[in-house]
């Protein structure tokens, strides 16, 4: 059982309960990182100092990010998943194109930044008990005065809509007695926020609920596959079996002969 929970818990386990599974409960080996993930956190920490009145260049976040991801995951950057395979860019979203993306995102982040009020929270930890039993722990990006917003480097809105906000107003709540009760995502992408979300009922008490929904499939061992598309940039498919992962036999209860002959190796 999950000793604390976090947002990222709740939607992995929703979306995938393998996908939960095999990171969180199997704990797979060689989990590879994306070069969307690796850009990603470097955007967030860049975005963060300058909003805290920094000097700082995307260059050297974006490297100083890449070195801390290959010593932590034991990965080298040659082997980490690509996006953006295009007929248009055969190589994808690797680390020209990010070098050079991470510079434009950053400018019009810049340019939006600059119209918005002063934060009140910048990358804020606003970990905590939601009641005695449920131990969250979660970083909120941004708290304007009357508003939650996440950013995202992502190309798409996340799926998750109002519930990410809505977990940070609950955590909020439950920390300080006070939070706005509207959220929206910052896109990147499009150096602008998406529509804004009413999170009015998305409190400790109704969040509490879910965390312990997701609990309770846990201990009964529900892990329900969720095969998409996007299981080509997942990073435990190697391990599963519905996504005729090569190594599944030894990690997917799943596997018709899971606990079989030994497949487990690279």
């Amino acid at each position: 059982m999950v000793a604390h929970v976090s947002f990222s818990q709740l939607s992995t386990y929703k979306y995938c309960g393998k996908q939960f599974y095999l990171e969180r409960i199997a704990k797979v080996p060689d989990q590879v990182p994306g070069w969307f993930t690796v850009a990603g956190s470097a955007f967030h920490e860049l975005t963060a100092v300058f909003d805290r009145g920094g000097n700082v260049t995307w260059a050297n976040f974006f490297n100083n990010q890449i070195e801390l991801e290959e010593h932590t995951t034991g990965t080298t950057r040659d082997r980490w998943r690509v996006a953006g395979v295009t007929k248009a860019n055969r190589e994808g979203q690797t680390y020209q194109w990010w070098l050079a993306k991470g510079e434009e995102l950053f400018g019009m982040y810049i340019d939006w930044v600059m119209e918005m009020p002063p934060a009140t929270m910048i990358e804020d930890d606003i970990s905590g008990f939601l009641d005695p039993d449920i131990q969250l722990k979660g970083m909120v990006d941004r708290v304007y005065p009357d508003l939650i917003v996440d950013i995202k480097t992502g190309t798409a809105q996340p799926k998750t809509a109002e519930a990410q906000l809505g977990v940070y107003r609950a955590a909020m709540l439950a920390r300080d007695g006070v939070a706005p009760d509207k959220g929206a995502y910052y896109m990147a992408k499009d150096g602008k926020l998406t529509k804004e979300y009413d999170l009015s009922i998305w409190t400790p008490e109704y969040v509490s609920k879910l965390f312990r929904e997701m609990k309770a499939g846990i201990a009964a061992g529900v892990f329900l596959p969720s095969p998409s598309f996007s299981c080509n940039a997942c990073p435990v498919r190697d391990f599963c079996y519905t996504a005729k992962g090569a190594k599944s036999q030894g990690y997917d209860p799943l596997h018709p002969n899971f606990g079989g002959s030994d497949d487990q190796g690279g």
